[in-house]
């Protein structure tokens, strides 16, 4: 806000905070808004984090001028969906610790396929696609990612699926990495970080590089 072409920030979560922001037609007393008036900057308060992530409205993806495709995976088209928010972890080196207060709330796993069966079959027209799960803990309640597992395999989609993952929770549950595999979640972004034990140590992560070698090693045998 110091910067002169900038008149309002909105902090956090957005959704609740724009639709009430445009429905009242100014910014005093909306939660989660900074905003100038009268060349002093203004703080309203935080808005609390949304807690039933269900009940927000899918993306109006029909609104995109064109579907996207990658370079990096050839004859399918792409796209991106979110299964849950922040992440119960306190790296050092991340925002979500700030951002989501130490906390990661979830979708459920029948809402996420709801959001997918429209993704394929309406948004993409039942092209072979891939979908990026944009999660920072993707792994963050392995009950619900074997749910999800579940659900998949009684669908029909032709998706194959990219996610962000510890290395700890893919050591702890081999079973579930496998059932992901099972299910065409097959691209794994893993944070190693460093190979060295006090970079490691640094990040408060509380990985190891044993730890590290095993999620490697689970993923091989999957």
């Amino acid at each position: 806000l110091s910067h002169k072409q900038v008149d309002m920030v909105v902090r956090g979560e957005g959704e609740l905070t724009m639709r009430e922001l445009v429905q009242r037609g100014s910014p005093e007393g909306v939660l989660g808004i900074s905003y100038k008036e009268n060349n002093k900057v203004i703080h309203n308060p935080d808005r609390p984090l949304i807690g039933d992530l269900d009940s927000l409205p899918f993306p109006a993806r029909h609104l995109r001028r064109y579907n996207y495709t990658s370079s990096l995976i050839r004859d399918r088209e792409v796209d991106e969906i979110h299964m849950s928010r922040g992440c119960w972890g306190s790296c050092t080196f991340c925002c979500e610790p700030s951002m989501s207060r130490g906390h990661q709330r979830y979708r459920s796993p029948e809402n996420v396929i709801e959001e997918i069966d429209q993704i394929y079959n309406v948004i993409h027209k039942r092209k072979p696609l891939c979908i990026l799960i944009g999660d920072p803990n993707f792994m963050g309640d392995a009950k619900r990612v074997d749910r999800f597992c579940d659900l998949l395999h009684e669908s029909n989609f032709d998706i194959i699926f990219h996610t962000m993952v510890r290395a700890d929770s893919m050591a702890r549950h081999p079973e579930v990495v496998k059932k992901m595999c099972d299910n065409n979640i097959i691209y794994f972004c893993m944070g190693i970080e460093s190979p060295n034990l006090k970079d490691l140590t640094i990040t408060h992560k509380g990985i190891d590089t044993e730890i590290q070698k095993k999620a490697i090693q689970v993923i091989r045998d999957s």
